[in-house]
């Protein structure tokens, strides 16, 4: 019993890390608390810098990302969704390889020993309902 627990803290922090990454990631706030510059931020300019000058009018990354502020979000929203996607992929994969490996089965072994032997097919009330 107590393997268990420990493979369920241990699935349960991995799965809290691919969240903390993937929305660190998604906003770009990665280096954050870190001390470290962002990969990024040499070749983005500060929100400050002017972007466009028509005339006497100067037009800032700030006035622009406030322009489009709607677009920005959903793209950022979609690029948080890709994101976690494919770690939580590569976090179940990575965990289900040293579970097999543990165990010495195979993956598709230990996903049917521990899934799909253990889901039953729903009773036919349940499903007209």
């Amino acid at each position: 019993m107590r393997l268990c627990c420990k493979r369920i803290t241990t699935l349960a922090a991995a799965i809290c890390a691919s969240a903390a990454f993937a929305c660190t990631a998604a906003t770009g706030d990665s280096a954050k608390g870190s001390g470290k510059a962002a990969k990024n931020s040499a070749s983005s300019p500060a929100p400050t810098s002017a972007v466009a000058v028509i005339g006497d009018k100067t037009i800032t990354l700030q006035d622009v990302d406030a322009a489009a502020a709607g677009a920005l979000v959903k793209v950022r929203q979609d690029e948080y969704e890709a994101r976690k996607g494919v770690l939580d992929n590569m976090v179940n994969d990575e965990i289900l390889g040293k579970e097999s490996a543990a165990r010495k089965v195979s993956k598709e072994e230990l996903l049917k020993t521990e899934v799909t032997d253990k889901v039953s097919d729903p009773a036919q009330a349940d499903i007209d309902s």
